[in-house]
């Protein structure tokens, strides 16, 4: 029924008969793998919804954000190699210690689709935990660009919000706010003419995803909301980029070599000053040498 559910919303969107749309369904589905139920999830509604609007109703390019805490690994696996669906996920990672364990910011999909999965995977824990300020910068500095460059024609969302304040730290532990994830579907609504479809998906505390659902509903509905919260947006926006950039065996993450938007961003004395500047005395770990371009 959860998947009947968001399919027939999807469809609506797509031929435009309804404008954009939350479909508010239980059980969760972005775990779920082709053959392996996991994580409270049996079958994965986001990922069967892309699949029938592209081969049933030839949408060509579908943008997929989850914003659940969790790595929606299911959904990864469906598209790895599939350049029609951009897949964006927000999620704590931990190195790998924090379920499902995948989603790493190397994993950048796979022959045709290499560059159309892209991870942000918060690490460091819970020191500090993440919040309005990384998410919102998180959205205007890699999410956005790249998802105006891709040009989708629906963008479908994983609504999870098991990262808004409220959840313990074995089910998230972040403090990201409602109304922020209000903010995020409002600049969402920017692209592919509005025709946005949220589907419910993780949250465990129920004043959480009540108030959260109630932002991004307010948005869907185009009512004004405040984010919240306030920031310097003259060094901030580079936070979340720098930390996808780094690693503390100074890897190079291919993922920002495959977007041309990004590369300008890596040559730019701006970034790493700014990065030296803000991100360095706020991540107590070792520095890492600020990857170059070949």
């Amino acid at each position: 029924m959860a998947v009947g559910c968001v399919i027939e919303l999807a469809a609506r969107v797509a031929s435009r008969e309804l404008q954009n749309g939350f479909a508010v369904v239980r059980p969760p589905g972005h775990h779920a793998e082709e053959s392996t139920a996991m994580g409270f999830c049996f079958f994965n509604s986001i990922a069967i919804t892309a699949k029938y609007l592209r081969d049933k109703l030839n949408i060509g390019k579908i943008l997929i954000v989850d914003l659940d805490v969790h790595h929606g690994n299911g959904t990864q696996q469906a598209f790895y190699a599939d350049p029609s669906i951009l897949y964006v996920s927000l999620h704590r990672y931990d190195e790998g210690n924090f379920f499902p364990g995948s989603g790493a910011p190397n994993e950048v999909g796979s022959g045709p689709g290499e560059g159309y999965n892209i991870n942000i995977a918060w690490t460091g824990g819970l020191d500090p935990p993440m919040g309005d300020v990384e998410y919102l910068t998180a959205f205007r500095t890699v999410i956005m660009p790249a998802a105006n460059e891709f040009d989708p024609e629906i963008v479908l969302v994983s609504a999870g919000f098991d990262a808004v304040e409220g959840h313990d730290p074995p089910l998230g532990g972040y403090k990201v706010t409602a109304k922020c994830f209000g903010h995020l579907t409002k600049q969402l609504l920017k692209l592919a003419g509005g025709r946005v479809v949220l589907a419910l998906e993780g949250g465990h505390d129920l004043t959480a995803i009540c108030d959260a659902s109630e932002a991004c509903i307010n948005a869907l509905l185009g009512n004004e909301a405040s984010t919240g919260s306030q920031w310097s947006h003259t060094l901030c926006q580079w936070i979340v980029l720098w930390l996808s950039l780094r690693s503390k065996r100074g890897r190079r993450q291919k993922q920002y070599l495959l977007w041309p938007l990004f590369q300008s961003m890596l040559s730019s004395v701006f970034l790493r000053k700014a990065a030296e500047l803000l991100v360095s005395p706020w991540k107590k770990s070792q520095p890492c040498e600020v990857p170059s371009l070949p």
